[in-house]
């Protein structure tokens, strides 16, 4: 289960650097917007490509509040089944297997997405895009690297 884990937070991780990049307008505070206005520089983004990452996170962002909302509300589930002075542990496995068709239909979403990306941006574009998600991902955890044995 370690490595579902692990795998569901880089892909949180990925999701944020994406809709934090794609979207300029996003409600942003000042910080938010300068921290966006940085990564665009950083990347070297051109007005297209700026408007086109933004359709993007427009076009995904309701499917992922949906999932991210469905998740939420099967963690409540899970947490008063526990709380339950008998709880039944096929309920729980019932919410666990839900748990995981969400993470992984939000993998497969993230991986589309990053086929979208890819198109957008020119090939050292992407690279560094990958590299920054990666640096992100490690500033998450705090450390260079995390496997299955760190706790």
């Amino acid at each position: 289960m370690k490595m579902n884990h692990g795998i569901f937070v880089a892909f949180l991780v990925g999701a944020f650097a994406l809709s934090s990049i794609a979207s300029p307008n996003a409600s942003p505070s000042k910080s938010d917007s300068s921290r966006i206005q940085k990564k665009w520089d950083d990347l070297g983004l051109n007005q297209n490509q700026k408007d086109q990452m933004k359709a993007l996170r427009t076009e995904n962002k309701d499917g992922m509040k949906t999932q991210f909302e469905a998740m939420k509300a099967l963690h409540q589930k899970i947490k008063d089944e526990f709380l339950k002075s008998n709880p039944d542990p096929a309920v729980i496995d019932s919410y666990s297997d839900q748990l995981l068709q969400i993470q992984k239909q939000m993998m497969k979403n993230r991986d589309s997405n990053l086929f979208k990306v890819k198109q957008i941006l020119t090939p050292d574009q992407f690279k560094k895009f990958l590299d920054m998600q990666q640096k992100r991902f490690r500033g998450f955890h705090g450390k260079k690297g995390h496997s299955d044995t760190d706790q």
